[in-house]
């Protein structure tokens, strides 16, 4: 696919001048609240003839263009001037494609917003850029903007993944093959409700919930029962994708699951992203688990990585109580748990939005 984004042309200039116009109009009418300004001075005719006429005025402009021009961007060295999306196309990740093509290709790390432009500064935030002390007035207004810096430094050096429910989507595969394994044993076929308790947690955890006797005889049908529900596991869309950009950004990739090893290293969905994690802490590698510390613990002790360097995602109140208990910053999968009602530091709503989400 054709990369959207590319330099500013002449025939470009008309596009240009709209989305300024009628995005400044919208942006900055309730805060100026001088219409002289927005509909009298503010004109496109004489913006498009100088962005056509006046190749200079486009030099540092680039445009996502995908079909029609509906965003630019202005960026001169490492800073970024402008970013203006059409109000039509608003909110379908166009301003992200930009940030990122900002900080990757062009390093940007700084940047003046219009200091009651709470909005902008929202959306600057979730890309790194902080609020500096740095102010001055707006020209010709009463005003100011404010300076935002990005550190060049990530915060965090390793990205831990919990598996069911966020790297993979098997779900409906557990509990039906839960379900399956209780009617064997105990002859009654329990609701779902009643075994979701059983997500985020081991599966002999679980059984022991349940009141079982011979767990490990249990367990080993219940994994035969789930190999029968394959056909309804996959990755969650987005996970290969996002796996393979955090890698290339320098990120340190990991797993921390309630699954035993044998569980993990036969999963056919895992067999295809394996390659991506250094480390993996698995139900059988720590003493105690989730929502202890333990398992998380260990995945330090096995990294060496230090607790503030980690974030840790997961989709439930499990793997959230595990992050806060070893000291972990958490992001929550609300792809797999379908809720914001679990503590976290980020809610994180599909897998491509993690890169400009986490700073």
């Amino acid at each position: 696919m054709k990369d959207p984004i590319r330099k500013a042309r002449a025939e470009d200039a008309s596009r240009l001048a709209e989305i300024l116009i009628f995005t400044k109009r919208a942006t900055y009418r309730p805060i100026f609240q001088e219409d002289q300004v927005s509909f009298g001075e503010m004109q496109v005719l004489p913006l498009a003839l100088e962005y056509r006429e006046n190749a200079r005025k486009r030099e540092n402009i680039w445009v996502y263009d995908d079909a029609f021009v509906k965003a630019m961007i202005h960026i001169e060295e490492r800073q970024i001037c402008e970013l203006y999306v059409d109000v039509f196309f608003q909110r379908e990740g166009i301003g992200a494609r930009l940030m990122d093509f900002a900080v990757k290709e062009h390093h940007a790390d700084h940047l003046w917003v219009l200091e009651k432009n709470e909005r902008a500064i929202r959306f600057y935030q979730r890309y790194g850029f902080g609020m500096t002390k740095e102010r001055m007035p707006q020209e010709g207004t009463k005003e100011f903007i404010v300076k935002m810096e990005r550190s060049s430094e990530m915060k965090y050096k390793q990205i831990v993944f919990d598996v069911d429910g966020t790297l993979v989507d098997n779900e409906e595969a557990i509990l039906r093959s839960l379900q399956d394994v209780m009617l064997e044993v105990k002859g009654e076929k329990l609701p779902f409700e009643e075994l979701r308790f059983a997500l985020g947690i081991t599966g002999e955890d679980a059984l022991e919930r349940l009141q079982v006797e011979n767990i490990p005889q249990v367990m080993e049908r219940w994994v035969e029962l789930l190999a029968q529900y394959g056909d309804q596991v996959s990755l969650y869309e987005g996970i290969e994708e996002l796996l393979s950009r955090l890698s290339k950004e320098g990120y340190g990739l990991g797993i921390v699951s309630s699954r035993t090893r044998e569980m993990l290293e036969e999963d056919a969905c895992i067999k295809r992203i394996r390659a991506c994690f250094s480390v993996t802490v698995c139900s059988d590698d720590s003493v105690g688990h989730k929502p202890t510390a333990d398992p998380l613990l260990k995945y330090m002790e096995l990294s060496g990585a230090k607790k503030e360097e980690i974030l840790y995602i997961g989709d439930s109140v499990h793997d959230s109580q595990c992050a806060e208990n070893a000291g972990v910053d958490f992001g929550l999968a609300v792809w797999g748990s379908h809720t914001e009602t679990i503590k976290a530091q980020y809610y994180l709503r599909s897998p491509l939005a993690v890169p400009e989400q986490i700073p």
